[in-house]
């Protein structure tokens, strides 16, 4: 049997406002970019044996599911195994949030700031 969620091409992920929540929104931003970083790994067979959901086209959100929205877009992530230094970004930031209790544009902005930072460096250095 086909379920709707195995019938679609694509998805749209929808964060609600809350702040309290931006925590829990960020949790499953960093499980679905884990699932699909591992989706598009060159693993096909073993790929083949799990689920896999169809791409995530948009993103939005309001108020702190706003933040969650852009953290998933903006916040680069590991292309590969190798790849330590994008590999938890969203999980940095939830810390950030937590540890701070709070203030989480500041700690977007910050963050947001160092990759770009982090990103002009490496095309220099090349």
């Amino acid at each position: 049997t086909t379920t709707m969620l195995q019938q679609c091409k694509y998805l749209t992920l929808s964060f609600s406002g809350a702040g309290h929540l931006l925590p829990y929104h960020l949790g499953v931003a960093s499980v679905l970019r884990t699932h699909n970083n591992n989706n598009n790994n060159n693993n096909v067979a073993k790929n083949k044996k799990k689920k896999q959901l169809p791409a995530i086209t948009a993103v939005s959100g309001s108020s702190s599911g706003a933040i969650a929205a852009a953290i998933y877009v903006y916040f680069p992530t590991a292309t590969s195994n190798n790849d330590q230094n994008n590999d938890n970004r969203i999980v940095e930031y939830a810390d950030r949030f937590i540890t701070d209790g709070g203030r989480a544009m500041h700690h977007f902005e910050t963050m947001l700031d160092e990759i770009i930072a982090e990103e002009e460096g490496s095309y220099s250095s090349s």
